[in-house]
């Protein structure tokens, strides 16, 4: 484990927590999650995404893979007890105790690279923004049950942990973490992490599918859009 000091807001040091290697597996462990489960998760949703051809609209690609690796989550925790929401829209699915969900969003090229600074490859909405607060509050929270004070802090629940994807065509692989963010820009891109949890690269990009039925992508918020398409 390391801590990457830098500045993402302002006011405020970023001291994330960076879990990469050997420690991966115990920081994924205490999630009650396993590395093979989210790459398995991120390739099944992508290899989706790489069916699509230009012609298909701009946005299709994107919203099948986020879809697909929201699915694909789903389909492999809800047999260990996790559950599926979709509240305001917002497609998570949350751990059997009720403290931890996963999000799907594509990151920038400094996904699943420690050493770079990771964000996410787009502006986000305000269901992701006021899941990044409450996980803001979570550390305070974290803090002041070392750090006791008279003031007491609110009960924000359920922490949201981002499962970040970036397919790099020069590198021909897929880099993949689990990251629990805390701060946005002022574009709107996550940029503050609390922990990274840095996922083994796959190393070649998977084969598309043949054939898949389209996705209905109605009322969907927070959809990163920008996947590379074949001619």
């Amino acid at each position: 484990m390391r801590i990457m000091m830098g500045i993402s807001h302002p006011q405020a040091v970023d001291t994330t927590v960076i879990h990469e290697g050997q420690e991966t597996a115990a920081a994924l462990a205490a999630l009650g999650l396993t590395e093979s489960l989210l790459l398995e998760s991120a390739e099944w949703g992508l290899r989706h995404a790489f069916s699509c051809t230009l012609h298909e609209p701009p946005s299709v690609p994107g919203i099948i893979a986020w879809g697909k690796i929201v699915r694909a989550l789903r389909d492999r925790l809800v047999a260990a007890k996790w559950q599926s929401n979709n509240a305001s829209n917002y497609a998570t699915v949350i751990s059997p105790t009720g403290q931890d969900a996963i999000a799907v969003a594509a990151g920038n090229a400094a996904t699943g690279r420690a050493s770079e600074v990771v964000a996410t490859r787009t502006t986000k909405g305000p269901l992701t923004r006021s899941r990044t607060a409450k996980n803001q509050l979570s550390l305070f929270e974290m803090v002041a049950e070392q750090f006791p004070s008279p003031r007491a802090l609110p009960d924000e629940g359920v922490r949201t942990w981002l499962l970040l994807h970036y397919v790099d065509d020069e590198a021909e692989e897929i880099r993949v973490e689990l990251s629990l963010p805390v701060n946005m820009d002022e574009t709107g891109r996550v940029t503050g992490w609390q922990q990274r949890i840095i996922l083994s690269p796959i190393p070649h990009l998977p084969e598309p599918f043949s054939e898949d039925a389209p996705l209905a992508a109605e009322d969907v918020d927070d959809v990163d859009i920008d996947i590379r398409r074949r001619a």
